[in-house]
């Protein structure tokens, strides 16, 4: 049996080598779906603008250098402070005990919600928190957008940190703990081991924070992501926008270009099943001290926000009335929100299992798949927009009602394809030789045992990209048709005019719809086996 984890994936590569013609469409829609808009972007402006105007993109100077160090600056703290967080957080649930699988559980269904609830929603509670509370009120200004900004991706730092840690193989750690506190067994041993997992999900946090400008813009501060979606605002020329949005796509693909070595093994395949995790579980002293006040930190960013929201939305004049008239006034940005979401949802299951096994079998010199799939990624939500704006110019009426999909696909159809990804990473290669051993059928291997085995990372992948379409704001504005709005697109307009008891009631209802999404993923997770 492979005992490595490069042995085991090498196996199962081979397992599932055998690419249908159905797969090789897959892969080329996927992309497709990625580089279209980025590319039909740069093709124009190539066309349309001279290499002096070029140059002074590449090199921006006077008020956008400004607005680019400031995206620079934030970002920067963010992911720190985040991963930092997010690490520690990640330890206390590394150690968290064996007898306390329902206790597991109920943090994995917050961190998968909590890494898809958008931006926004982490504002608008501690706007509320800080409105309500006048001795702790949040300033406007960077030390509340940093805040904000760690509260929204502490919970993905902790969530690859998990994954780096799950790697580890356990007798490591045992044999570590024979020699040397335990300390330095962490220190030593289980930190540098993570550090890939731990160095993605710092990359990932800091390239989400660079491209956003939704929560900088709510607390006054001003970053070179909103200058792509003033560009085109301003004249409409989706070639400017292209250029505006120059410096932040170029500084997106070379951290990219970095992740493409620690990214492969933060998707690696856990290293050991469920009983095997009480050895490092013994770990005790201060380093299960200070993850257990991480921990109560995240917590705290979760309940006492959120609270407040509950309080806002019953608290209001007309109380449940309020609440109930405001949910009936969004009834049709709810039911858009959703159908539009569970579009890009389906959409990016179907494609994502065929881009996962092919970059199963990618070689070190086929880099060039990876950036094509993750490209999306290092673009501003503006930008990708407007690109597909350009694509469905001519297209005919019917078809651009698909475009609000196409966009939400686009957007994140590469993180369903890693998630997708480490679901093939973990699943026992011998499972699928023995279905080819013993089942001849095609059809009947699907059924039996290929489909059961890829469903609870299917629905993980697919309920991660519901719920990031859910609350997808930047790309959405930019593609959404007249009369046609969003949940996201209401609340971030409500916003600007102060957190009343009506935008806290939108809030809620869109933080329940996601946290319901992962309760569902969560639990057909559990039932595949998830560990």
């Amino acid at each position: 049996m492979p005992a490595t984890i490069s042995e085991r994936t090498a196996v199962l590569g081979r397992t599932l080598e055998r690419q249908t013609p159905f797969d090789h469409l897959a892969l080329a829609l996927t992309l497709l779906l990625t580089l279209a808009p980025g590319l039909t972007l740069a093709a124009i402006t190539l066309f349309s603008v001279d290499v002096a105007t070029w140059k002074t993109a590449v090199l921006p100077s006077g008020r956008r250098l400004i607005l680019l160090g400031n995206s620079l600056g934030l970002a920067g703290a963010t992911a720190v402070i985040a991963t930092i967080i997010g690490g520690i957080g990640a330890l206390f649930l590394w150690l968290l005990p064996i007898h306390f699988p329902r206790l597991k559980t109920a943090i994995t269904w917050l961190l998968v919600s909590l890494i898809a609830m958008p931006p926004a929603i982490h504002a608008l509670a501690w706007l509320a928190v800080s409105g309500r509370l006048a001795a702790a009120r949040l300033p406007f200004g960077w030390l509340a957008a940093i805040w904000v900004g760690v509260a929204t991706f502490a919970p993905l730092a902790a969530g690859f940190g998990w994954l780096g840690l799950r790697a580890i193989t356990p007798d490591i750690i045992a044999a570590g703990r024979v020699y040397r506190s335990d300390w330095h067994t962490i220190t030593r041993i289980a930190l540098p081991l993570a550090a890939p997992s731990l160095l993605t999900g710092g990359g990932i946090i800091f390239l989400f924070s660079l491209l956003d400008y939704s929560v900088p813009s709510l607390f006054q501060v001003n970053v070179y992501a909103l200058e792509v979606f003033a560009e085109f605002s301003a004249g409409h020329s989706p070639a400017q926008a292209f250029l505006s949005a120059l410096p932040l796509l170029l500084a997106g693909i070379a951290l990219l270009i970095g992740l493409l070595r620690p990214l492969p093994h933060a998707l690696s395949r856990p290293a050991a099943d469920r009983h095997v995790w009480e050895v490092p579980a013994q770990l005790d002293g201060p380093v299960a001290g200070m993850g257990r006040f991480v921990a109560g930190i995240l917590l705290a960013q979760i309940m006492i926000p959120f609270a407040a929201l509950i309080w806002m939305a019953g608290q209001g004049a007309g109380g449940s009335a309020v609440w109930r008239d405001t949910l009936q006034q969004a009834a049709p940005e709810i039911g858009y929100s959703l159908q539009t979401a569970v579009g890009a949802a389906l959409l990016s299951l179907i494609l994502a299992g065929s881009a996962a096994r092919r970059l199963l079998r990618a070689s070190a010199g086929q880099n060039w798949l990876w950036l094509g799939i993750l490209w999306p990624i290092s673009m501003p939500a503006p930008l990708l927009g407007i690109g597909w704006l350009v694509i469905a110019g001519h297209w005919p009426p019917p078809f651009r009602a698909l475009l609000p999909v196409l966009t939400l696909t686009s957007r994140f159809l590469p993180l369903a394809v890693m998630i997708m990804l480490a679901w093939l990473r973990r699943t026992d290669p011998l499972l699928f030789d023995a279905a080819l051993v013993f089942q001849p059928s095609s059809f009947q291997r699907w059924r039996q045992v290929y489909f059961p085995l890829l469903l609870p990372g299917g629905a993980l992948a697919a309920g991660c990209v519901m719920a990031l379409s859910l609350g997808e704001l930047g790309a959405t504005l930019m593609v959404a048709p007249p009369g046609s709005a969003t949940i996201t697109l209401r609340l971030y307009n409500y916003l600007h005019y102060g957190a009343s008891d009506t935008v806290a009631a939108l809030g809620l209802t869109l933080a329940a719809i996601i946290f319901l999404a992962g309760g569902l993923v969560i639990g057909v997770t559990q039932r595949g086996g998830d560990k």
